[in-house]
């Protein structure tokens, strides 16, 4: 059996507690407190997964193009994007400018699953680059992101960021079934100014 590309497992960026666990309750009850606005995926064969979506994405055309329906969550969003943007740079040695493209807030209950996937959609989301998640808490069963390609697997813990590029059959990934309830912020990066998504009217 032919071993990973250790090379391609060391792209894959942990980042231990990142987000205050202050500011993780705030966006949970958010979720939970508008979750009627979610669009719901109808591709889990188990439980239900909820996504509110912003950002331009040539997928999934329910999504919001600014993020002023998130105005709540502003001083939040605006200050952990920020250091995730400069971090990237930093993790991939890549000071190109920047730019966050597309932002989810996220809920799957237990039973669901993610669709194994990459992320720039077969080449539909060519902007995306970089690809981040956010964890909002820990998951102790099952709910594990996997690649496969890769034989990797991270188990969610709350307030951990984890980093990887948005590209390439190394990193197809998915989870395949989610044991409890699961609150994540998926985020994706581009380095073309044009797709940069940001409050029009704050």
């Amino acid at each position: 059996m032919k071993m990973p590309d250790q090379s391609k497992v060391d792209l894959i960026r942990v980042i231990k507690n990142f987000i205050d666990p202050e500011d993780a309750k705030t966006i949970i009850d958010y979720i939970n407190l508008n979750i009627v606005k979610f669009s719901v995926d109808q591709r889990s064969l188990g439980g239900s997964r909820y996504s509110y979506r912003v950002g331009n994405d040539n997928v999934h055309k329910d999504s919001r193009l600014y993020l002023d329906e998130l105005i709540d969550l502003k001083f939040i969003i605006d200050k952990y994007t920020k250091k995730i943007l400069s971090m990237t740079q930093e993790e991939y040695q890549d000071y190109r400018d920047l730019y966050l493209s597309s932002i989810w807030l996220a809920k799957q209950e237990s039973g669901a699953d993610i669709t194994y996937h990459k992320d720039v959609d077969d080449g539909y989301n060519p902007q995306f680059v970089y690809s981040a998640v956010l964890y909002l808490n820990t998951i102790e069963s099952e709910g594990s992101l996997r690649f496969p390609v890769l034989r990797y697997e991270y188990k969610p813990q709350a307030y951990d960021l984890i980093i990887f590029p948005a590209d390439g059959i190394e990193f197809y990934h998915g989870v395949d079934r989610v044991g409890e309830d699961r609150y994540s912020v998926p985020m994706w990066m581009t380095h073309d100014k044009s797709f940069e998504l940001r409050f029009r009217n704050a």
